[in-house]
């Protein structure tokens, strides 16, 4: 019957664990969890970069097929009034053979134009996770200048701010924690 020789005499429950486990696992635990959090906010970031980036290709794709559109109609005017000048005789024919030209390279471009658009709607789609058969439009009549932030103690000190914020820094400074 010597103490330590073998089993208890009365049942009972027996623990054995580190104490540093019991005061280090809480820390590290929530060290993981900040840190899977920040990288959730640096994933989402990039998303609405990423959407924002291919918004505003619409929006130029957009604005370059409206200004296609408009100087091929400015074109055709031109090339019916050297038509009709050519043929009182007041005109030069090759000036309306010149302009009929023109006017073939300006339909040619609003058919590239017309799938820059098809493109920039695909991917912002794409981005989305939308269907990228349905075609997306902005519905922008005019691009808007973005002022985000006013620029007073100069970029370098908005540089350093931006790069110190950085989810992706925030995730790894408490993966180094854990």
């Amino acid at each position: 019957g010597a103490v330590g020789a073998g089993s208890p005499a009365v049942p009972g429950v027996v623990a054995q664990f580190h104490l540093t486990d019991a005061i280090f696992q809480p820390k590290i635990a929530s060290h993981q969890a900040s840190a899977r959090q920040f990288g959730a906010t640096a994933a989402r970031n990039d998303t609405l970069r990423d959407a924002a980036v291919a918004y505003l290709e619409l929006v130029r794709a957009e604005h370059g097929l409206a200004i296609s559109k408009e100087s091929l109609e400015n074109t055709g005017k031109l090339t019916e009034l050297t038509r009709q000048y050519a043929e009182s005789g007041q005109g030069l024919q090759s000036d309306h053979q010149r302009l009929e030209a023109e006017l073939a390279l300006r339909q040619e471009e609003l058919v590239s134009r017309e799938e820059d658009v098809e493109v920039a709607s695909a991917r912002l789609a794409q981005v989305l996770h939308a269907d990228p058969s349905i075609l997306i439009q902005s519905g922008e009549p005019t691009v808007i200048p973005l002022n985000l932030l006013e620029i007073e103690d100069g970029p370098a000190s908005y540089v350093e701010t931006g790069l110190t914020r950085r989810p992706e820094l925030a995730e790894q400074k408490h993966l180094v924690c854990e």
